[in-house]
């Protein structure tokens, strides 16, 4: 008991070891923040010109060439997390994309095209969803958060 700190603020850090870094995690985490930030550039621009009000109202389209569609498909189930957005849609066709889409400088093979999502805002997480109104004991919240209810 000698060696422990007055407080917690006086602790000091643990010391990590070598078996908790990854460098494959790390490699993927960066790629997804590069991806994150053209998808960022997209919505500001549709923030600016009013098609979204807060990038919780965005539905976000990504297309992309094979590699990063592959990539992202792999991650689709975090990436309306990730994105910080009420709905993500992947589509692996570069050509496919509306003339409007944003395209980014920093990453190639990749266009963001983002719309206002459909359906309506869940009073408990904010999302835009259209399972909102589904259940009758719970009108205002989507079929997500009715899964976290105690």
């Amino acid at each position: 008991k000698d060696d422990m700190a007055d407080s917690v603020m006086l602790t000091k850090w643990p010391k990590v070891t070598d078996d908790y870094f990854d460098e494959e995690l790390e490699k993927k985490w960066n790629k997804m923040i590069d991806i994150r930030l053209e998808v960022s550039k997209a919505l500001e621009i549709a923030r600016a010109e009013k098609t979204i009000g807060h990038s919780l109202n965005a539905q976000v389209d990504i297309y992309a060439d094979e590699e990063i569609y592959d990539f992202l498909k792999n991650a689709e189930a975090y990436l309306q997390t990730v994105f910080i957005v009420s709905k993500v849609k992947l589509h692996n066709n570069l050509s496919d994309a509306p003339e409007k889409s944003f395209s980014g400088e920093a990453i190639h093979g990749i266009k963001v095209y983002v719309s206002q999502a459909p359906g309506e805002k869940c009073e408990r997480c904010w999302v835009y969803s259209e399972t909102v109104g589904q259940n009758s004991e719970h009108p205002t919240l989507c079929s997500r958060c009715i899964k976290n209810l105690p």
